[in-house]
């Protein structure tokens, strides 16, 4: 008997191949436009990094940008060399100077001037503008290596010479603190429109002018009388004096010396720090 056929139980083929080519071909234009866009993304963002973290034309000689008058932030070391400092206090002033150029944010400035017999020079032994250094950029958008290089050539090399000949700098027969910060306090560089501004002494304080003489009197030292050498325009500025005693000072220095000063930059409108050890260059925390 022959056999009935089967009934067909769909109509016509489910899936034209015309179809099937046409979704196929929808999904890859889809895929593509998702790499596009994904790919001019990638590209805004290296060029957007670039911008970002590309190196500012520089000064060769001070390694700040150029055109810069005066720098956003500014700190001012104040080296009293008016006494030879030992071996000890020479490394000490070194990591200092090291420390407190390292802290600036890049295009601030570091001054490095002496304590000496004439105040009111504007000679300065050291200045220079915080660059970056080869691991502080990323290396995607800047090479390192020529980031190093242009801190060597424009800041690195310059401050090596200036720490190497604190070794061979001489004695003065006058210490005139007062007349020297006065000298900083009236620089261009350094006045009311600088944004951040930072005095560092390493020195031991001990006064010695025609205009205002600590040796006179020693442990007496009225505020009254130093009232009229105050800098102007010291307002709001971080003072700190990394106090250095002398065994040939002790009648001299004390409780009372440190009270003077503390007092004078106050009066001033200064922020002021006095003490000892590496630590009085950090910022406080912040009260809990």
């Amino acid at each position: 008997m022959a056999r009935r056929p089967r009934p067909r139980t769909g109509g016509g083929r489910p899936y034209s191949a015309r179809g099937s080519g046409s979704a196929r071909k929808a999904q890859e234009d889809r895929r593509a436009l998702l790499i596009l866009g994904f790919s001019v993304l990638a590209i805004a963002g290296a060029g957007g990094l670039a911008w970002f973290s590309r190196t500012p034309a520089l000064d060769p000689e001070t390694g700040c940008p150029r055109g810069q008058i005066v720098p956003e932030v500014h700190t001012v070391v104040l080296v009293d060399q008016t006494d030879a400092l030992s071996p000890r206090q020479i490394d000490y002033a070194r990591s200092l100077i090291l420390l407190e150029y390292q802290r600036l944010p890049v295009g601030g400035r570091l001054t490095v001037r002496p304590i000496d017999a004439d105040p009111e020079s504007v000679a300065r032994d050291f200045s220079r503008c915080r660059v970056r250094r080869g691991n502080e950029v990323a290396g995607v958008a800047t090479n390192p290596d020529l980031v190093e290089a242009e801190f060597r050539r424009s800041v690195g090399d310059a401050l090596n010479t200036y720490l190497e000949d604190l070794e061979t700098q001489g004695t003065a027969e006058s210490s005139p603190i007062v007349e020297t910060v006065e000298t900083a306090a009236e620089s261009r560089d350094f006045g009311p429109n600088v944004e951040e501004r930072r005095l560092i002494l390493l020195s031991d304080m001990a006064q010695n002018s025609d205009r205002l003489d600590q040796y006179a009197t020693p442990g007496d030292y009225p505020l009254e009388a130093a009232r009229p050498l105050l800098p102007r325009n010291f307002r709001d500025v971080d003072v700190r004096i990394h106090y250095l005693r002398r065994p040939a000072l002790a009648e001299l220095q004390g409780s009372s010396h440190e009270r003077f000063w503390r007092s004078w930059f106050t009066a001033a409108g200064a922020k002021v720090q006095l003490g000892w050890g590496l630590q009085l260059a950090e910022d406080p925390e912040p009260a809990g």
